[in-house]
C-alpha cells in the first residue's frame, strides 16, 4: 500500500481523533503512560490546522491512515537539553505521529515517516 502525504484539512478531523483514541488504548494496554489524558485531541488538531502543522497519510482510496504535526522551532520542550545540538539554527519537531490500527504492520508508518522527512528536507530545514 502506497501513501501520499498532504496537508490536513477540516474533513480529516474525525479520522485523526479516532486514530489517537485507538493509539491511546494501545499504549494503555502496554502500560505506557503517554497520551493517557485528553492529549492529543480535537483542540490539538484544530490548532495544527490553523498553524499549518498537520500532515496526513492517505491511501489511493482517499482513506486517511496517518497523522503527524510538523512544528517549527523553537520548541519550548527543547529550550534546555543535556549536551548540545548537533546543528545550529532552525529545526522541525514531529508531534502526534500516529497510524491507524487497521494499517499497523503494513509499512504505512515507515512510508509516512520517510515522506515527512523528505518534506522537511525539501523545505530546507536543517534538523529534525
Amino acid at each position: 500500500m502506497d501513501v501520499t502525504i498532504r496537508n490536513a484539512v477540516p474533513a480529516d478531523e474525525a479520522a485523526v481523533v479516532r486514530m489517537w483514541a485507538a493509539a491511546r488504548a494501545r499504549l494503555a494496554a502496554e502500560q505506557i503512560p503517554q497520551w493517557q489524558d485528553a492529549y492529543p485531541g480535537a483542540a490539538d488538531f484544530q490548532t495544527d490546522l490553523i498553524t499549518g502543522a498537520g500532515q496526513v497519510a492517505v491511501l489511493a482510496t482517499g482513506e486517511v491512515v496517518g497523522y503527524a504535526a510538523l512544528m517549527p522551532s523553537p520548541e519550548p520542550t527543547y529550550a534546555r537539553i543535556a549536551g548540545k545540538w548537533l546543528t545550529a539554527g532552525a529545526y522541525i519537531t514531529i508531534h502526534r505521529f500516529v497510524v491507524s490500527n487497521q494499517h499497523l504492520h503494513h509499512g504505512i508508518g515507515q512510508q509516512f515517516m520517510t515522506g515527512v522527512l523528505a518534506r522537511i528536507q525539501t523545505a530546507g530545514t536543517p534538523a529534525v
